[in-house]
């Protein structure tokens, strides 16, 4: 036995422990999706609904306050992003963006439960809920870095997707808690209202990402230490030269196009869907709140048994047969206007909702450098974000300019969103990841 082989050998003893606190940054990243959701989940089920029915206020106005914060993002996120790879890092980020959604949510329920007249009221709720959107999808950039720091790259699909799991489950039990404030059934919490959900909601969020910022306090990766003093100004222009250097990366341009049509679609019928069982299905707030429950628990599912996809080969050829499938539920759900059918359908987008999220996260993880995640999921996350610029217009405009067809038009709107998945299901047969063994996924 040559000496060099004998030097390569790792023997029982000196095969390497997990690093100290490996564990319990692990559990903290998967509680941080877990408090996110809490406020997130809630804040969709009830604000849509308290803005537009309860205070009578149209669609585009709620949909304006998601296109402004998706607007502010779409600005900063990637230079931010540069900044936390050089500079920063990734925690103190997650501080912040942490505490303005705190305050957002304390902002809504002040203002609708303390100010009388309708547009300071409407007004001062929307502006909290866009800044809410803002730093909840600018905390996701610094949020999917970490996964690249409490896993290894092998077991990037599983921790994920349990990732992902625990997000929905915090969403599950979030709704089951505040259902009785929203009932009235909780001293101090009365009247019975919409408005009900968001200080509870916001508390609870508090204590929980508290908890979890403390659990991954030194999850963040060592900085540069070559005196570098890079500023916003210098990260927006390194950046704009690298955004413009990306259609010579065909897979990762291919993908970013893709990712761009495809969140347009699912999130606009995301932010929209209570509304559209107002308008379009007549259901109770009851009921509403069973639907989230049960395209959460599917989302889990979907989220954690995609995972083991994530091993194979077949990772983009998931994501794309999860689109083609997202296509068609979305087309035969908005023909449809019986309850019971329709609770199947939203059953089954969200278990594609979790397998998406989840093949889309890895399989970006996987075609970026690993010294500039943080720049090159602000691009990420940018690129959704613009998308819900334009995913929001394309509906409020169905809506408004088509009001003879009464709730139909709320249909109509909902199934322009397929045509978007379509295409960005074929965008993604340009993308090819290259495996261990030399071929591509």
């Amino acid at each position: 036995m040559s000496a060099e082989m004998t030097a390569n050998e790792i023997q029982p003893s000196t095969v390497p422990s997990p690093p100290a606190g490996a564990r319990r940054r692990m559990w903290g990243w998967y509680l941080f999706d877990f408090a996110n959701s809490i406020l997130i989940i809630n804040g969709g089920l009830y604000f849509p609904q308290w803005i537009v029915v309860d205070n009578q206020i149209s669609d585009l106005w709620f949909n304006v306050a998601i296109v402004l914060g998706s607007l502010v993002l779409l600005l900063t996120a990637a230079p931010l992003g540069v900044l936390s790879d050089r500079r920063w890092g990734s925690l103190p980020l997650l501080r912040y963006t942490s505490l303005a959604m705190f305050l957002g949510g304390l902002t809504i329920a002040a203002a609708g439960l303390l100010i009388p007249d309708r547009f300071a009221r409407v007004t001062l709720s929307l502006f909290a809920f866009a800044v809410i959107m803002y730093a909840y999808q600018l905390s996701i950039v610094f949020y999917n870095v970490l996964l690249g720091r409490v896993s290894v790259r092998s077991d990037y699909g599983r921790v994920s997707g349990v990732g992902l799991a625990w997000g929905w489950i915090g969403g599950i039990l979030g709704i089951l808690f505040i259902m009785p404030f929203v009932a009235g059934q909780v001293p101090f919490f009365q009247p019975a209202g919409r408005i009900q959900a968001i200080l509870p909601s916001t508390i609870l969020y508090g204590v929980l990402v508290l908890t979890s910022l403390f659990l991954i306090r030194d999850a963040d990766a060592s900085l540069p230490s070559d005196g570098s003093s890079t500023d916003f100004k210098q990260a927006f222009r390194g950046l704009i030269q690298n955004i413009r250097d990306l259609p010579h990366q065909k897979a990762l341009w291919c993908f970013l196009l893709a990712y761009f049509l495809y969140s347009d679609a699912v999130l606009t019928i995301q932010n929209n869907s209570t509304i559209y069982m107002e308008r379009v299905l007549r259901l109770s707030d009851d009921m509403k709140a069973v639907e989230f429950i049960i395209v959460l628990v599917t989302g889990a599912i979907g989220a954690i048994a995609s995972g083991r996809l994530t091993r194979g080969s077949g990772l983009r050829r998931s994501l794309q047969t999860t689109i083609w499938c997202w296509a068609i539920a979305v087309l035969v759900s908005g023909l449809i206007r019986d309850a019971t059918w329709f609770t199947v359908l939203f059953a089954i987008l969200g278990l594609l909702n979790g397998a998406l999220w989840n093949l889309s996260r890895v399989l970006f993880l996987q075609l970026i450098p690993v010294e500039r995640r943080g720049e090159y999921f602000g691009i990420y996350s940018s690129y959704e974000r613009s998308a819900t610029m334009i995913g929001p217009l394309i509906w409020s405009a169905v809506v408004i300019s088509l009001p003879t067809l009464g709730t139909a038009r709320y249909q109509l709107a909902w199934l322009t969103m397929a045509p978007i998945l379509v295409v960005s299901a074929v965008l993604l047969s340009s993308v090819r990841l290259e495996t261990g063994n030399g071929k591509a996924a």
